[in-house]
């Protein structure tokens, strides 16, 4: 005989793949907004298009051996700078704290946005939002993929003070 009272595995197994899915949805929602957002702050950018930002990113260029083609933004509704588009990548600087930089700052600021570009981390990023999207449950999962943001950090880092001088180390900082 079989109690009616009893949990069947059967129905323990369509509870939990319910529970992954509604966490995959909430999760896309979740990714979608973040992109929505990043859009926003994209069209409240203003391309900078000549001065001494665009000389400084051109020297980033030639040091960096990159021929890349990638419009540089500024924003007030963005507080540190980013990288953003996997396609069509963009770099978009706080306009808020532009004037107060020195050349020195921007040139680090820049080299080390464009390496990110170089190595492809836009779209290693887009991979690992996948990834947390399908794996959203597991804990160690998300360890891991906070981790491995950090190290691609890291790894920018450590190949832009491969090219500065010495003396520039502490200034990168």
């Amino acid at each position: 005989s079989l109690s009616v009272n009893r949990l069947s595995s059967h129905t323990l197994i369509t509870v939990l793949i319910a529970v992954w899915i509604v966490g995959m949805i909430l999760f896309s929602i979740v990714t979608f907004l973040c992109h929505r957002r990043i859009k926003h702050f994209e069209h409240s950018a203003s391309i900078i298009e000549s001065g001494t930002i665009i000389n400084i990113f051109n020297r980033c260029k030639v040091d960096l051996n990159s021929h890349h083609n990638i419009p540089i933004l500024a924003s007030t509704l963005v507080q540190t700078p980013m990288t953003i588009g996997v396609l069509k990548p963009r770099i978009m600087l706080p306009s808020e704290i532009l004037s107060q930089l020195s050349e020195d700052d921007i040139y680090h600021i820049l080299l080390h946005e464009l390496t990110h570009c170089k190595k492809g981390d836009l779209w290693i990023n887009q991979f690992l939002c996948a990834f947390q999207i399908i794996y959203w449950f597991n804990p160690i999962v998300l360890v891991a993929l906070k981790e491995m943001c950090h190290d691609r950090e890291i790894a920018c880092d450590s190949s832009v003070l491969k090219m500065l001088e010495y003396k520039d180390y502490i200034n990168y900082g």
